[in-house]
């Protein structure tokens, strides 16, 4: 797949699919953080639940448009309700929701998603958002959502932070571009470390979580109060 859009004229559009929840949405933030870092002219969307949206973009910022200190990373978020539509799934409100949001990822003609969840309703939302590549893991946390991907990776990191990266390397190198990795700390006595590269996955300056400075003036204020 060379580099570029798919669409002339348009940036290189990628999707990240993680709904939830608050722990597995910032465990997936490093691995974004290390698209962007690689790949700064992308437009990086997201697809999270409406609940988790301010882990990503700070209460009142847009949801798309220009990235700033309130949404750091990502150039789009596209909000979904699994749970609402689980629970009703024959309203006309959920059909209209959900074809709302499927009608919006298409819209942006994604060159590809990743989908970090592994879960039958992430790979189902990547596979209908249109995107030309969709690439998950070879053992996903749901078997059956492997068969929704154009492409499988195998992860043989064991924790979630660096599995997410993992998939965004194989994303990158497909791509043509260079993962960024780092050199073995000194002292490292894991020989699956000495092996590989140890993921960079944060730039020194990356921001991950967005700033809301309303919120961050009432913390201040608590601390001063009680002399911290």
């Amino acid at each position: 797949m060379p580099i570029g859009s798919a669409n002339p004229g348009m940036s290189p559009r990628a999707l990240i699919v993680r709904l939830g929840a608050m722990g597995d949405v910032l465990h997936a933030l490093p691995a974004v953080a290390m698209l962007r870092a690689a790949w700064p002219e992308a437009h990086i969307g997201w697809v999270v639940e409406q609940r988790w949206r301010e882990l990503l973009c700070a209460p009142g910022n847009e949801l798309a448009g220009p990235r700033g200190p309130g949404r750091p990373l990502l150039d789009e978020l596209h909000l979904v309700d699994t749970r609402a539509w689980r629970k009703h799934p024959f309203s006309p409100d959920v059909r209209r929701e959900f074809l709302s949001a499927i009608r919006c990822m298409r819209a942006r003609h994604y060159d590809a998603a990743l989908d970090l969840q592994g879960a039958i309703k992430s790979a189902l939302l990547a596979r209908l958002s249109g995107a030309g590549l969709v690439l998950g893991f070879r053992q996903p946390r749901e078997s059956l959502a492997r068969w929704l991907y154009c492409s499988r990776i195998d992860a043989g990191a064991i924790h979630v932070i660096e599995q997410n990266v993992e998939l965004v390397q194989a994303f990158l190198q497909r791509m043509g571009l260079s993962p960024i990795t780092a050199a073995v700390p000194p002292g490292v006595s894991d020989r699956r470390a000495i092996l590989r590269p140890v993921p960079a996955a944060v730039p020194p300056d990356a921001a991950l979580l967005p700033r809301h400075p309303d919120s961050e003036a009432r913390i201040g204020a608590i601390l001063d109060a009680r002399g911290l």
